[in-house]
């Protein structure tokens, strides 16, 4: 995941006609794999997660003392390069603000239930919400370093990345969708049926595919159609063989752009 979110700094770069800089492409690496880390070491998290990436939790388990460890250094790291690229931390200080509350409960609940939830609890906020803090890291981030411009380039790479990277969660949520309907997530298949949210994935990658091409980004393109592919073809008992894709997808973004 870290991997790919770095990635998408390289593509953005590529595609916006801007400098790749190193060390905002190591932001995005050390953040990603520090609030993932955070995230799946959650003892609410790992919970859900024993039931949907057995072997994986079972791992973080094992080395949750060295992992703990790992995520100080790489906050560690990650603090370093805003404080050498101080341009994107206004940026950055959105993103932490949506992280941090993206589980937190502190929405009061509607209805007269009483009770607070969490945005990840809100309907379909996983895939908005999540693919807007990968968005504002991997593309208004290195923008803001660069110092722009923001035309409309910077627009349309915003919204074709956060189409493919909403449809990536929307696929996780396929994987996810007994755990999040047994503990109150309405995620998008929960909320529509899997066949439905199947269909707002293929549609989300038909507008990313659309958008590369205004943009002239053949790598998009192809992106755009492996993901298409990927949210129509994916089922739960297959994960291991769509994983390594799903959570390399922004890598391999990066790979084409700069082959094209």
């Amino acid at each position: 995941m870290a991997g790919s979110a770095a990635g998408w700094v390289v593509c953005t770069a590529l595609i916006v006609g801007r400098p790749v800089d190193p060390v905002v492409v190591a932001q995005a690496f050390l953040l990603t794999a520090v609030f993932y880390l955070r995230d799946r070491m959650a003892p609410a998290e790992q919970s859900a997660d024993r039931v949907t990436m057995p072997e994986r939790t079972h791992w973080l388990a094992d080395h949750a003392v060295a992992l703990r460890r790992l995520g100080r250094v790489l906050g560690a790291l990650a603090v370093v390069t805003v404080v050498l690229r101080p341009a994107g931390l206004p940026w950055l200080l959105g993103g932490l603000g949506l992280s941090v509350s993206y589980t937190a409960k502190w929405i009061p609940r509607g209805g007269g239930r009483g009770g607070r939830i969490a945005w990840k609890q809100l309907p379909a906020a996983k895939e908005v919400l999540v693919a807007l803090l990968w968005t504002v890291v991997t593309v208004f981030v290195p923008v803001a370093v660069a110092h722009g411009p923001w035309d409309r380039r910077v627009a349309l790479t915003a919204v074709a990345l956060w189409c493919l990277i909403a449809t990536q969660i929307l696929v996780n949520d396929l994987r996810d969708v007994e755990e999040d309907r047994r503990r109150g997530t309405r995620s998008m298949p929960v909320l529509v049926g899997t066949r439905i949210a199947r269909l707002v994935g293929c549609l989300l990658c038909v507008a990313a595919g659309l958008t590369a091409l205004l943009l002239g980004s053949p790598a998009l393109v192809v992106i755009s159609l492996a993901t298409l592919v990927t949210v129509a073809d994916y089922r739960r008992e297959h994960d291991s063989r769509w994983r390594p894709w799903i959570e390399a997808q922004g890598v391999l973004a990066a790979a084409l752009a700069v082959l094209t």
